[in-house]
């Protein structure tokens, strides 16, 4: 399951850029 935390963060970096 963290991967699927890491996986939330990366696509609100995402959003970020």
């Amino acid at each position: 399951g963290r991967v699927k935390a890491v996986r939330a963060v990366d696509r609100s970096v995402n959003s970020r850029i």
